[in-house]
């Protein structure tokens, strides 16, 4: 989750690294060092009109968009490098 590893424990998502519940204690992105906001949107993306889910892939795998018809759009992979990527 943002470029952290997670694990499912006790019926929520935790931090493997402090078992802290990601929703109790949020994370900013491993890239781009921004936390969501809380509307819970990926800090790298941000809210994109018509999608129903999205992720920038955190610098370790490449991002992709969910629509409301459930169509997958796979995007580049992001890094430091990338132009007009958020807070990089």
């Amino acid at each position: 989750m943002l470029g952290h590893p997670v694990v499912y424990e006790d019926e929520e998502w935790r931090w493997m690294d402090s078992r802290e519940s990601v929703t109790a204690a949020p994370r900013a992105c491993v890239l781009c060092k921004v936390a969501p906001g809380p509307d819970g949107h990926d800090p790298c993306l941000g809210e994109i009109p018509g999608m129903t889910a999205a992720c920038c892939g955190h610098g370790l795998q490449a991002g992709w968009t969910v629509t409301g018809d459930g169509a997958v759009t796979h995007l580049p992979l992001l890094t430091g490098d990338t132009p007009n990527h958020a807070g990089v």
